[in-house]
């Protein structure tokens, strides 16, 4: 029986990455965007790892990828508040409904649908 490893714990994680999170600290674009953000949200260490893991390390990615999402938030502040109050933003279809990926039906071969 092949006994899995352990994943690595938070801590360990954090500790691992540090250097790489204080890189994305002191990227002066994300910096700015860090101080500027308003969103409801602690932008601590534990939130730049989670790009700089979703991008293998790589700083510049992680950085890149943490400022178009400081930027959506950003532009997309209200309906952002609302949810959060749970209240219904007023146009909360058409702001979704841009980032929704349709799924057309396959169509069925007539094989299948003499069946």
């Amino acid at each position: 029986m092949v006994q899995k490893e352990a994943e690595p714990s938070l801590d360990e994680l954090l500790y691992t990455h540090s250097a790489k999170v204080q890189a994305m600290r002191a990227d002066s674009k994300l910096a700015a965007k860090l101080v500027e953000c308003d969103c409801g949200t602690e932008l601590d260490g534990l939130w730049l790892l989670r790009f700089l893991l979703s991008h293998n390390g790589d700083v510049e990615e992680a950085c890149t990828a943490a400022e178009h999402t400081l930027a959506w938030r950003k532009e997309n502040a209200e309906m952002l508040r609302a949810a959060r109050s749970g209240e219904s933003p007023g146009d909360w279809y058409g702001i979704v409904r841009q980032y929704v990926v349709v799924r057309l039906p396959v169509p069925r071969s007539r094989s299948a649908r003499a069946a």
